[in-house]
């Protein structure tokens, strides 16, 4: 993810990079040894020295137990961030994340990539093409493994539906507002009566229960050859498909499909340009500010409860 960042900074001329950081010496030379920046292993030394030169925005695509403590510098000397997802383990732990940059009168921002892509424009009036909405179906697979930090539940604060299904339900959420109940099933990739290796989930199974009669539900699934996700939207007049290839409208009247297809070499490159464009302007992001980002990190939680209780468990719950 970090060179998917670095890639679309350089080839949008609307940023002047400065630095750049990473804890693994060989990655770094690598990737900073051909642009001529400075090139930081200590991110407190980017942050700090950075900061006295003037700094607008710090990009971090780190996993939240490795950014936190960045992130409450990065506050702290006045630099508003850009987070990738996930942005935080709980509701409780972004709440004291937006509070610090409350506070020092800065913007912590989320990378809502599929927010900005072109080619799925439609999720954001997606009635005009599909009608009601009553269900979706998604499917996410991951290739990582549950080594290293992965397995740790602590510092991970959760499996393959954090770490990997965030933004299938940030875009549920999105489209089909907040759901009232949330079931979920999590499993490891082990033999029964085996040894835990690890405690963090590679298999999820959850179902969403939302008002107006909407139902909705996700499989995630890592440790497997292709990193891949699918979202089906069914609507009383279409179908919509939207994966990471292409965005389809399936007129239930057996009208001819319209695909809109993603170009897009980066999936970060649009939603770096719009934060251009914002912070440039001298404005406030809205609707990827992360105060407005609680809502999936809060229906993760849930699911999570629920797998331990075996019980349906309420979201609004988790944000009070």
């Amino acid at each position: 993810m970090g060179t998917d960042y670095l890639a679309s900074i350089l080839s949008d001329d609307r940023f002047d990079l400065k630095a750049v950081g990473d804890g693994n010496a060989e990655r770094l030379r690598l990737h900073t040894e051909s642009i001529g920046v400075r090139a930081y292993e200590d991110f407190r030394s980017l942050i700090v020295e950075t900061a006295h030169g003037g700094l607008d925005l710090l990009v971090i695509a780190q996993e939240p137990f490795q950014s936190v403590e960045f992130a409450d510098m990065a506050a702290a000397h006045g630099i508003p961030v850009l987070h990738k997802t996930p942005w935080a383990r709980h509701v409780d732990e972004g709440r004291r994340l937006i509070h610090g940059f409350e506070v020092h009168g800065q913007p912590l921002i989320v990378s809502r990539w599929w927010r900005h892509e072109p080619a799925y424009a439609g999720l954001r009036d997606l009635a005009k093409w599909t009608g009601h909405v009553f269900a979706a179906t998604a499917s996410v697979s991951d290739a990582n493994t549950a080594d290293g930090w992965r397995g740790d539940s602590v510092k991970a604060g959760g499996g393959v539906l954090l770490n990997a299904a965030y933004d299938i339900v940030d875009m549920l959420v999105s489209v089909m507002g907040m759901p009232e109940r949330v079931f979920a099933r999590c499993h490891m990739r082990i033999e029964p009566g085996s040894p835990r290796p690890y405690d963090t989930e590679d298999f999820a199974v959850v179902t969403l229960q939302f008002q107006q009669e909407r139902t909705a539900s996700i499989c995630a699934t890592r440790a497997v050859e292709v990193t891949q996700w699918h979202l089906s939207l069914h609507g009383t007049n279409a179908t919509v498909e939207v994966s990471p290839e292409c965005f389809i409208v399936a007129p239930i009247d057996g009208g001819e499909p319209t695909t809109h297809r993603v170009w897009t070499r980066y999936p970060v490159v649009h939603a770096l340009g719009a934060i251009a464009e914002t912070l440039r302007d001298d404005k406030k992001p809205n609707d990827s500010a992360a105060r407005n980002q609680l809502n999936p990190l809060a229906v993760i939680q849930a699911a999570y409860l629920s797998a331990k209780t075996g019980e349906p468990e309420s979201p609004l719950l988790m944000l009070e």
